[in-house]
């Protein structure tokens, strides 16, 4: 019998995997990696669905500086840096596609 993929589901999970990594898991802020953020986040939906061989994800690479506030009269550079502005455009792609191993082999 011919078995229906529940890519609505499967969608939906993902979405909330990769929400909850960026929103929960201390391992996605610690290592401040977008590529540790990613595979955590591919692992994760590799674990939830069984019928997901690989996950493929683009993320723009976007730098932060901090912004000098000297102007100000505020320390905002080096060790006193707390305000980062971004590039105003990426800085390319990150891209990584996550595989479960083929069946049978480990």
């Amino acid at each position: 019998a011919l078995q229906r993929t529940p890519f609505d589901s499967i969608y939906a999970g993902a979405k909330r995997n990769m929400v909850d990594v960026l929103a929960n898991d201390p391992r996605a802020w610690v290592h401040a990696s977008v590529q540790t953020t990613l595979y955590i986040m591919a692992d994760r939906i590799l674990n939830d669905f069984a019928s997901v061989d690989d996950v493929f994800i683009v993320l723009p690479n976007i730098h932060y500086f901090p912004f000098d506030m000297s102007k100000f009269g505020l320390k905002n550079l080096q060790a006193d840096a707390e305000v980062y502005m971004p590039l105003a455009d990426p800085s390319g792609y990150i891209t990584a596609t996550i595989s479960r191993p083929p069946k049978g082999k480990l």
